[in-house]
């Protein structure tokens, strides 16, 4: 089934300009400024967006995908979370802790929701302890789930809060360590996801922990940090320590929700390649009054976070490309380097191989006479084809003015044209290029295109 998207304002997160989107079955297979000319493909569905953006899939790194609550008794827990929650809200990617609950709720249980939904089409990962320490594991130890169950990416722990365990820094920093090395082992981006509650300390003990340890502030993503407006200061500390803050969206009912928080947090001078926002779906958001007694119990959906974008916009005039970032660029490199090259390599290797294979045959079949002349009379529909390639694909790198990618661009020529220089190895160079691009920029903490 094809469908054909007239008229798209394209944001990736950055306005890219109008465009048209081809979809072939489940994938996008072409963006381009104008695909017109596949309305004449048969059963081809054209609609007309007249203008409407188009934007990523949201990446949400706080879902609670098994439920969560469990305050006010078996009956406060918060039921699983429906595949249809998500897509409907725009979320493709989501990662998920347990909650407070980490009794009755197990990590097996986590793990195989996981797979479920990754088996309809859903990106998830999942990370390993919930609030208590030492963690609750699959393997028995933290290093070991993150090292050997490729969809473990990290480790979570509670401070500042009378249902964790009351960590000091230097269990922190040692849980920390745990998963930096075993992430490198296993080649992600590992981190520590950690539930800020609304204690006295709040990120103290992280302070504590990056400033007498060797670990990078990266290496830990506080979340809930629009708590209080002391909390919120903290993040902003924390943030232009070169570490991620995390904000949670607030209800749908609510008047201004989170976004004042994170509209705060920019007044002071954060960092917004820095701030992620998560919806912490199906997990409780309890009341307790002065003495810890649980006086009330909800939870939200991930519609929380459209309605936090549309906040930022509309009511704190927070640029949409930056609003949007929040939810998709940010928590997308909060994953790590490894997810975007698995992609990468997901979608060159294939068309790659696939040549070289046919490559291998092509002098074989073209010593046949009749295979010769229909190869000849495809040469003009083939160079017209290569032509808009070229085009579409070449227009945008030049209208970005980039010298680096101009300098790219015209090597390759120079290579592919005066020297012979097999193609396979132009692209592979090129590629070598972006993936230094890429760890120059996250070295200077940078946004990633």
């Amino acid at each position: 089934m094809l469908k054909l998207l007239k008229n798209c304002s394209v944001y990736a997160p950055k306005y890219a300009g109008k465009k048209d989107i081809l979809i072939m079955g489940e994938r996008i297979h072409a963006v381009a400024d104008d695909l017109s000319a596949w309305q004449a493909a048969p059963e081809i569905e054209v609609y007309d967006i007249n203008g409407a953006a188009v934007c990523p899939g949201i990446v949400d790194t706080h879902v609670h995908i098994t439920g969560g609550g469990g305050e006010q008794g078996p009956v406060s827990r918060t039921p699983e979370i429906r595949l249809s929650e998500l897509t409907l809200n725009g979320v493709t990617t989501v990662v998920s802790p347990l909650g407070t609950d980490g009794i009755s709720r197990s990590l097996e249980n986590l793990l195989f929701k996981c797979r479920a939904l990754e088996h309809y089409g859903l990106t998830c990962r999942i990370v390993t302890g919930n609030y208590r320490y030492p963690s609750p594991t699959l393997t028995g130890d933290v290093a070991r789930d993150i090292a050997l169950i490729g969809e473990m990416i990290g480790v979570k722990i509670a401070i500042s809060d009378h249902r964790g365990s009351n960590v000091t820094w230097q269990e922190l920093a040692r849980l920390g360590t745990e998963v930096r090395v075993s992430s490198m082992l296993s080649g992600k981006k590992g981190y520590v996801i950690i539930h800020v509650g609304s204690g006295r300390d709040r990120l103290k003990p992280l302070f504590d922990a990056v400033e007498n340890s060797e670990l990078p502030p990266d290496t830990f993503l506080p979340t809930h940090c629009c708590r209080t407006a002391e909390l919120i200061s903290d993040a902003v500390k924390f943030n232009k320590m070169g570490g991620t803050a995390d904000f949670t969206a607030d209800t749908v009912e609510s008047e201004n929700g989170t976004a004042a928080a994170v509209y705060s947090a920019l007044q002071q001078g954060a960092d917004p390649a820095r701030i992620t926002m998560s919806s912490d779906a199906c997990g409780s958001q309890p009341k307790f009054d002065a003495n810890g007694n649980c006086t009330g119990i909800t939870y939200t959906t991930p519609e929380t976070l459209l309605c936090e974008l549309r906040r930022l916009k509309e009511i704190y005039g927070v640029p949409f490309e930056t609003a949007l970032a929040f939810f998709t660029e940010n928590p997308a490199r909060v994953a790590g380097f490894a997810g975007m090259l698995v992609a990468t390599l997901g979608t060159i290797l294939p068309p790659m191989l696939i040549l070289s294979a046919v490559s291998l045959f092509y002098h074989a079949f073209a010593a046949n006479r009749y295979v010769a002349l229909a190869l000849k009379g495809m040469q003009a529909g083939v160079a017209a084809v290569i032509l808009d390639v070229v085009c579409n694909l070449g227009g945008p790198i030049l209208r970005q003015r980039s010298p680096l990618s101009l300098a790219v661009m015209a090597a390759a020529f120079v290579a592919s044209f005066f020297f012979n220089v097999n193609v396979v190895f132009i692209i592979l160079a090129a590629a070598l290029v972006g993936v230094g691009q890429a760890l120059r920029r996250r070295r200077r903490g940078e946004a990633q295109p």
